[in-house]
């Protein structure tokens, strides 16, 4: 299986040392673990759009990608989303994945928005959180058919 256009994005994040500098290796798919302490990222594939010709499959597709960034205060939240902003957005190039190689055409930012969870009761604290959706262009490879 070919790697995604969100895991060529999320090995960016990884390695972006701005980004690891402030949520290390805390970066997963869907959620987080219960245990984990803030701040810390989560993503997902939102939806997805093939590409076609004439021909069928142009082997271009096009996902929205929700990275759901988490931090304790908001100035902390704050910087980690300008961190991720810094190492993906306008992205164009090749990002390599495992044995995979995903060639990304273009990373932008759609659109954010920002939320606050009250805490459950006195012993916890609020949490913050900032939800980012980049549309990501990526190549595809295409099942052979014969006919």
């Amino acid at each position: 299986m070919s790697a995604t256009a969100e895991q060529a994005i999320m090995t960016r994040l990884v390695a972006d040392t701005g980004v690891s500098a402030i949520v290390g290796q805390k970066i997963y798919p869907h959620s987080a673990p219960q245990s984990v302490d803030m701040p810390y990222i989560v993503y997902q594939r939102i939806d997805a759009t093939h590409e076609h010709n004439m021909l069928g499959g142009s082997g271009l597709y096009t996902a929205r990608i929700q990275i759901d960034m988490y931090a304790l205060s908001y100035a902390a939240l704050l910087t980690l989303a300008q961190a991720v902003r810094t190492a993906i957005q306008g992205y164009r190039g090749w990002v390599t994945v495992g044995t995979d190689t995903v060639k990304i055409g273009m990373c932008h930012l759609a659109g954010d928005q920002e939320f606050y969870i009250d805490p459950q009761d006195s012993s916890q604290k609020g949490i913050y959180r900032l939800m980012h959706d980049y549309m990501v262009s990526a190549d595809e490879s295409q099942p052979a058919h014969t006919g």
